[in-house]
């Protein structure tokens, strides 16, 4: 597994992280460790990027067509290094859970008015 080196060798650019992997480490530019310095390896980071997608767009001054380019080059970095199930995964298709509280079923022993 790879894990994270930041350092200023590395340079953040408009639609590029400006990754880089040396002796199994995903090397980062500082801006990234900024935002994110909680990751470890590059497995969090890809996730990350996928799943929060809107953190680096906001934190970088990215389009959406810049993230989703950023996106689309780390993911084939990282090719080899990162299992596929995590590079490919579609967040589109992921279970969509709701929010808040449901209102009981018509059969429910509790009726929503007996909850006020």
């Amino acid at each position: 597994m790879l894990t994270i080196k930041y350092t200023d060798e590395q340079h953040l650019g408009t639609g590029d992280f400006g990754a880089a992997v040396k002796d199994d480490k995903l090397v980062l530019p500082p801006e990234v460790q900024a935002i994110a310095p909680s990751l470890r390896n590059a497995n969090q980071f890809f996730s990350t990027v996928l799943c929060y997608p809107t953190l680096f767009a906001t934190s970088f001054g990215w389009t959406p067509e810049e993230t989703k380019q950023a996106t689309d080059k780390i993911r084939e970095q990282l090719r080899g290094h990162v299992a596929d199930a995590i590079l490919d995964f579609d967040v589109s298709k992921a279970p969509k859970f709701p929010v808040g509280g449901a209102i009981p079923p018509s059969n429910a022993k509790i009726k929503p008015n007996d909850m006020i």
